[in-house]
């Protein structure tokens, strides 16, 4: 793991999002096919969107636009507010469809995503992958995703765990 860049976002926001943290990572894995060299993941968390559009949005966007990723994964806490979504839900699409990869977006739920599912996001490219197990192609190779169950930890159990195969040396999971 080599820290490439890092320009710092705050560390702390209240109520408004005014900026955020891009890290770039590369990652040595062992054994990564070669059709998988420089492939590039985007991880978003924690947007926390309301019913109101921020700058700060455009600024990632563009950004992802700049220096297109392979994936997209989005690792929750999508929406703010916890009981009540909807209001947010067209900032929220908005945004998403405004990101691009070139195999998709992909998403597991956060605490604050409790009463968010499949549905809130149709019309996106956004893919809910709660308790699933996706493997993506890329050139000849395999990428597996495996996106776990609920966004509450405690819907986490064995019978899940159970339908996942042994990991292949040669198709990296995530």
């Amino acid at each position: 793991l080599r820290r490439l860049r890092s320009p710092r976002g705050p560390w702390f926001q209240f109520r408004d999002m005014t900026s955020f943290e891009w890290n770039t990572y590369e990652l040595m894995i062992h054994n990564l096919p070669a059709a998988l060299t420089g492939f590039r993941i985007l991880q978003i968390a924690d947007v926390h969107c309301r019913n109101y559009w921020t700058p700060s949005y455009d600024v990632l966007i563009d950004r992802v636009r700049a220096i297109p990723p392979d994936v997209i994964l989005f690792s929750g806490d999508i929406v703010e507010d916890k009981h009540n979504p909807t209001p947010a839900l067209p900032i929220i699409r908005r945004f998403i469809n405004a990101q691009k990869s070139r195999l998709g977006l992909f998403a597991v739920r956060g605490n604050h995503d409790i009463h968010l599912s499949q549905p809130s996001f149709v019309g996106t490219p956004y893919r809910l992958i709660d308790a699933q197990r996706i493997l993506l192609n890329s050139h000849g190779a395999q990428l597996e995703l495996i996106g776990l169950p609920g966004p509450e930890r405690e819907t986490l159990h064995d019978d899940f765990l159970t339908t996942i195969p042994p990991r292949q040396t040669h198709i990296p999971r995530i």
